[in-house]
């Protein structure tokens, strides 16, 4: 299922994460997850950060998957 909803907007996530999407979110996670999980060095929160920011991105896409939106060429 996981890769059904991605796969379904596989455009529109392309196009969000090379336009600077994906970096912006990344700046958004950066202070959240420096303070919980800097204990663990900075290889751990940027291993969380780039779980957050794949889990917003794969939210991103279920949203449109539920709202029935799909990007097409």
């Amino acid at each position: 299922m996981i890769f059904i909803i991605v796969g379904m907007n596989c455009i529109f996530i392309y196009l969000f994460f090379e336009v600077g999407g994906a970096a912006l979110i990344s700046k958004i996670f950066t202070p959240f997850t420096n303070a919980l999980f800097l204990w663990g060095g900075d290889i751990t929160a940027g291993i969380m950060r780039s779980i957050a920011v794949w889990a917003s991105l794969w939210y991103l896409c279920y949203w449109l998957y539920k709202n029935k939106l799909f990007i097409r060429i």
